[in-house]
């Protein structure tokens, strides 16, 4: 397989200010989705939507001085922490957790930001994967999350769906709100799990989407934007080209069939049917 060179969207904050001409990004299709999630658009999203923005938080790793994005998986079984995942190159060790911040909104766009407690599992670059699985310890003023349903995992997923995601790029201040949503009609799944060879790593059971990407998206979800199911784990992109870019025309022209530019150019994500991360949830 042709080797191509990962971009992982998640950099220094030196490189997060803004998205820029110079900050890594990827368009997929002929628009540029990306928008900053207002209040305004809140009242606007609809009930999916808004299951999907309560439930990705931001990752702050002060170890690494880096930001990144995760995914509210549900209750712990131990039924005093809350279960998260993200991915090993946002967070991947306990020092790391011990120096982390996760920050979390309500409705209002307020925050407030919770310590990392615990590594669960790492899937990490040995293992040809990409993923972390931690938790935060339930208290008084993060007891809301119990309130929000156990992410569903999409068992089905089929070339054409349309997706969304929700990840976080901005500022180096922990607590601060700076997610932005692509969801416009290039944010589709547009080929099925392959493992791929990315630098010297190989990745397995990676999908690929025409969704738009940008740094501090890393450890965000895809998920079916109709049903609300989780997709997957996103980790990474091409980096936007002009001159070799996938358009609009070539994604739904060749949808359904073994068209090369959806591996090399898209983004890419984990399947989230491989991570085993439902024996960390109460219900299970």
């Amino acid at each position: 397989m042709k080797k191509r060179s990962l971009i992982l969207l998640s950099l220094s904050f030196f490189f997060l200010q803004s998205c820029d001409k110079d900050t890594p990004f990827y368009m997929g299709g002929d628009e540029w989705s990306k928008e900053p999630i207002t209040k305004e658009m809140l009242l606007d999203f609809n009930l999916v939507e808004k299951d999907i923005f309560k439930r990705i938080g931001k990752v702050y790793n002060r170890d690494k001085n880096k930001a990144g994005s995760t995914v509210y998986l549900g209750q712990g079984k131990d039924e005093s922490s809350y279960v998260f995942l993200t991915n090993y190159h946002v967070l991947s060790s306990k020092e790391e957790c011990r120096q982390s911040i996760i920050a979390l909104v309500d409705m209002n766009l307020k925050t407030k930001g919770y310590r990392c407690s615990k590594i669960l599992e790492v899937g990490n670059y040995d293992d040809d994967t990409d993923y972390t699985i931690f938790s935060i310890e339930a208290s008084e003023s993060n007891r809301f999350l119990a309130d929000y349903s156990e992410v569903e995992v999409d068992e089905a997923p089929q070339v054409g769906d349309e997706l969304i995601i929700i990840g976080f790029g901005g500022t180096a201040i922990s607590k601060s709100y700076d997610a932005s949503i692509s969801k416009d009609s290039d944010c589709l799944y547009l080929e099925s799990n392959r493992n791929i060879m990315l630098d010297d790593n190989i990745m397995k059971n990676v999908f690929f989407t025409g969704c738009d990407s940008m740094a501090g998206d890393s450890g965000t979800g895809v998920f079916n934007r109709n049903s609300g199911k989780f997709v997957g784990l996103f980790f990474g992109s091409a980096v936007f080209d002009k001159k070799n870019r996938l358009t609009s025309k070539e994604i739904h022209k060749n949808l359904g069939s073994d068209y090369q530019k959806f591996i090399y150019i898209s983004s890419w994500a984990i399947d989230a049917r491989t991570i085993n991360f439902t024996k960390f949830l109460v219900s299970y």
